[in-house]
């Protein structure tokens, strides 16, 4: 069996402002790399893996919100999978009612969240689990939504290959708990859902917990636990981030770990596909480094259809991966 896997990686530039609603922790962190949508931490015995919409550690925490007020993420998992822990940050604690749903594609089709008050769908599809009461402490720290203790029968809740939504309800009158949340401005989309009473101001009640898209769009910092039972893809992470550049002879090379719970063998393949805009795409190799699960390939700018100005060359170069795993 033959599986594909594809990554497009692309630059957004965003503008960078503060809503009064985001509150700066202190002290502030440093600015991590950014890495995938989807985590790839592998449990080899049982294929636990770790799902979350962050990119790095929380920036804000989150003062908006009162009882009654939903926050959420849409997840989306590789393959079929069962569900079995969800943890959040949290800056102050306070009781919650925690929640599991099916994931309404009407509100679209890959769960992500338009400005606050945007949406005229509900991402809340049909319930999977909760109401379920708890409380958190404000550790900043990863703290449990629900382990498998809290799940019947501890089977964890078989999700399928669909995208499911954990989120919570504020149960109590004075705002709290606040969550943490990362800056995920530069991405320039978000998966995280805000509506309820705070929101009865707006066109809609749904949206994303930022207002501006041109501001700050943050995720809270949530993340789930899920066992894959389906065939898995390879996972691609820690790809080079090539820098602009006036050449357009230039060789460029790029490193990238390619993830597999089955590991590389002499059957399998790699390939790095180069684009320029919506030509069509250049394949090159991509071959191992010696290290565990790093590849390495080049590309040369003279083989793309790049224009010289007078400033710099036109023409965004989009890197798209494949790795082929051959089962028997």
């Amino acid at each position: 069996m033959n599986r594909n896997l594809f990554v497009l990686l692309a630059i957004l530039m965003m503008a960078f402002s503060v809503s009064a609603e985001l509150v700066f922790l202190e002290p502030t962190h440093n600015r991590p790399a950014r890495g995938p949508v989807i985590g790839n931490d592998l449990d080899e015995y049982n294929d636990n893996f770790l799902l979350t919409r962050v990119t790095g550690e929380a920036d804000y925490y989150l003062s908006s919100g009162a009882e009654g007020d939903t926050m959420c993420v849409v997840f989306n998992p590789v393959t079929e999978c069962s569900l079995y822990a969800a943890e959040m940050q949290f800056f102050a604690g306070g009781n919650l009612e925690v929640f599991v749903w099916e994931y309404n594609i009407e509100a679209g089709e890959f769960g992500q969240a338009p400005p606050r008050g945007q949406s005229p769908e509900s991402p809340l599809g049909d319930i999977i689990f909760g109401p379920f009461e708890t409380q958190v402490t404000g550790s900043m720290d990863w703290e449990p939504l629900f382990t498998p203790n809290d799940i019947p029968d501890e089977e964890g809740f078989d999700i399928g290959d669909a995208m499911f939504v954990v989120g919570f309800v504020k149960t109590q009158d004075d705002g709290f708990p606040q969550p943490l949340a990362d800056d995920v401005s530069q991405r320039g989309f978000c998966f995280t859902w805000f509506g309820g009473p705070w929101t009865e101001g707006y066109d809609n009640v749904w949206g994303s917990y930022s207002s501006d898209f041109n501001g700050t769009i943050i995720e809270i910092m949530m993340r789930t636990w899920v066992g894959y039972y389906g065939q898995i893809p390879p996972f691609i992470s820690n790809m080079t981030a090539l820098s602009n550049t006036v050449s357009l002879d230039k060789t460029c090379e790029i490193t990238v770990d390619i993830v597999d719970d089955n590991g590389w063998d002499g059957e399998d393949e790699a390939t790095l596909y180069v684009r320029n805009n919506f030509e069509e795409a250049v394949a090159y190799p991509l071959v191992p480094t010696g290290e565990a699960n790093e590849f390495i390939g080049t590309f040369d700018l003279s083989d793309f259809n790049l224009e010289e100005r007078d400033e710099f060359p036109t023409g965004w170069l989009l890197l798209m991966m494949r790795g082929t795993k051959t089962r028997i």
